[in-house]
């Protein structure tokens, strides 16, 4: 969740670059972005209400080691890289502290209310068939035990975890856009490659280890050690772009052949259509594996190299609206799951076309939650303004 530019529209540029810097709104960004809310809003329903959504389970990552989560990674980073380089270089190191403090403290504030509010309407509304995994540990704690350990990050429950994720990669943001701007970014990459193969050592478990015999800690199962590098992988893109001042991919045809061949590849592995065992590790989710990255790198690759072409099927003003108002839709996209759930809390499967409106109204729902968010003031929770007025998701 980051900052992006003020609302004056949507450029047009057909370049391999992503976005421009002159302050207005990318509708490739908010298309994908909004996208990926729909699609997020498909995958985690299977994990949540698998009776509701036997059909949709089997579209997990159906492009291959892909999930929306990278999307998310690095269009954050991205955005960031675009909004903290121009903010640095027209407010300096102080404007850029003071931007991500005020970003980094409402992203907590949302997390933590949605998170606490979730857990009350649970409490009051009764056992569901929602299969809330590590969530239940909250459930069945005093209201003061889950306000505590959710404030103080001690417990991070799935499906959110990924905001106080996105709240230290920006605490990180101001040091690297000034290692940037003085032209050590290799540096950068450098450190965020090691610290990606400690993630794949296993550091986090390690450190977590440490604080074992007097803490117990849910850390979520994203692995912030190995994720960062997608995050930064956009903050360089997004500084580049905004320092370019136009396009500065290179569109290599031999490039671009490469990338699609694996990602053919990949395609091909993660479904099982090639005789080749793939060691888990390699493509592990959590610490983001190897096969990950590399298969999101071309993914990304090769989307910006086809953007003129994909613009049509992301350029829909739906999917801007929710972009809008990522944060809050993110935030409370697991209500409408626990309200199917309590309808249905006497139904163990359901037939197909009543799978499909279980769907439907869960999407449905994504966008009354951007338009609570854009039209009640309390909803936005005083720091939770419209794009035009602060930062996004």
């Amino acid at each position: 969740m980051v900052d992006v530019p003020i609302q004056k529209g949507c450029n047009q540029p057909g370049s391999a670059a992503l976005v421009r810097h002159d302050g207005d709104r990318d509708c490739f960004i908010d298309g994908w972005r909004g996208l990926f809310h729909l699609v997020l809003m498909a995958d985690h329903l299977p994990f949540l209400l698998p009776s509701a959504s036997i059909i949709f389970a089997r579209w997990f990552e159906p492009l291959g080691y892909l999930s929306v989560a990278e999307g998310f990674v690095f269009l954050s980073g991205f955005v960031s890289g675009i909004v903290y380089t121009r903010v640095w270089r027209r407010q300096g190191s102080q404007g850029v502290w003071r931007k991500v403090g005020k970003r980094v403290l409402t992203i907590y504030a949302c997390y933590v209310l949605a998170v606490i509010l979730l857990v009350l309407v649970v409490k009051a509304g009764g056992p569901s068939s929602v299969e809330w995994g590590k969530w239940q540990g909250l459930l069945d704690m005093p209201l003061m035990v889950v306000v505590l350990k959710v404030a103080t990050l001690v417990y991070e429950p799935n499906f959110l975890e990924i905001l106080p994720m996105y709240c230290l990669f920006l605490l990180g943001v101001p040091a690297a856009i000034q290692q940037l701007e003085e032209g050590r970014l290799f540096k950068i990459a450098f450190i965020s490659i090691l610290i990606w193969v400690a993630a794949q050592l296993g550091i986090r478990g390690a450190l977590t280890g440490l604080f074992s015999p007097w803490l117990v800690m849910q850390t979520g199962f994203f692995n912030s050690f190995g994720w960062q590098i997608v995050f930064v992988l956009g903050l360089l893109c997004g500084h580049k772009s905004f320092a370019a001042q136009g396009s500065w991919m290179p569109l290599n045809r031999k490039w671009v052949i490469s990338a699609g061949i694996l990602f053919v590849l990949f395609f091909l592995l993660r479904h099982h259509l090639v005789p080749v065992h793939v060691w888990p590790r390699l493509a592990d989710r959590s610490s983001l594996g190897p096969l990950r990255l590399v298969d999101f790198s071309c993914a990304a690759f090769l989307v910006s190299s086809f953007r003129g072409p994909l613009r049509k099927f992301v350029d829909w003003p739906g999917l801007a609206f929710l972009s809008r108002h990522s944060l809050q839709v993110f935030s409370f996209h697991l209500f409408p799951i626990y309200l199917v759930a309590l309808a249905l809390a006497v139904t163990t499967t359901l037939p197909a076309v009543g799978q499909c409106l279980v769907m439907l109204f869960c999407l449905a729902s994504l966008f009354v939650i951007a338009l609570l968010a854009g039209t009640s003031r309390y909803f936005q929770v005083g720091a939770f303004r419209p794009v035009a007025k602060g930062p996004d998701l």
